[in-house]
Order: structure tokens, then C-alpha cells, then sequence
């Protein structure tokens, strides 16, 4: 499922590089199928990307919980973080 999400991800970017072209500008019929797709790939994207930055969240709380630190404060804010981020990803 991760790899259709990156597939549409990348898709989204080639979309989005095309639009910015000058021959695809002057070709409205093209423009605006790029439009209406670019339209269809956002909202995945965008949610797609919610997810990386969660999970990548998640990884830096872990490894910030894994160093052992005498800050015990720093430890419970990570602790907290990790714990929030996973209601999130759910």
C-alpha cells in the first residue's frame, strides 16, 4: 500500500512540474486535464505526506527515549510525543 501511496506521490510531483510548463500552459485541453488530476492527487498526497511526517516523528521520539538521558524531563516530553503521534498515524 505504501508504494501505490509513493506512486501517487510522484505522480502528483510530475503533474505538478508539468503544469508549470509553457507548452502545457498554451495546450488548454492538456492544462486542464493536468488540473483536474492535480485536483483528484492532492488531497492523497497531502495525507500521504501527514503519514511520513507522523512515522518520521515517531522514529525521532524513539531514538530520543533510546539515548538514556539523565533529563527526565526531556524523557517524559518524548515519551508524551511518541504517545501522541501514534493516535495520530491511527
Amino acid at each position: 500500500m505504501l508504494e501505490k501511496l509513493a506512486a501517487v506521490e510522484k505522480r502528483f510531483e510530475e503533474v505538478s512540474k508539468a503544469l508549470c510548463d509553457n507548452e502545457v500552459i498554451a495546450d488548454r485541453e492538456k492544462y486542464s486535464a493536468l488540473m483536474k488530476e492535480h485536483k483528484n492527487l492532492l488531497p492523497v498526497t497531502e495525507k500521504f505526506r501527514e503519514y511520513k511526517s507522523v512515522e518520521k516523528g515517531i522514529e525521532d521520539a524513539k531514538e530520543l527515549l533510546s539515548l538514556e538521558s539523565e533529563d527526565k524531563e526531556l524523557s517524559k516530553m518524548a515519551f508524551e510525543e511518541l504517545e501522541s503521534l501514534k493516535e495520530t498515524r491511527e
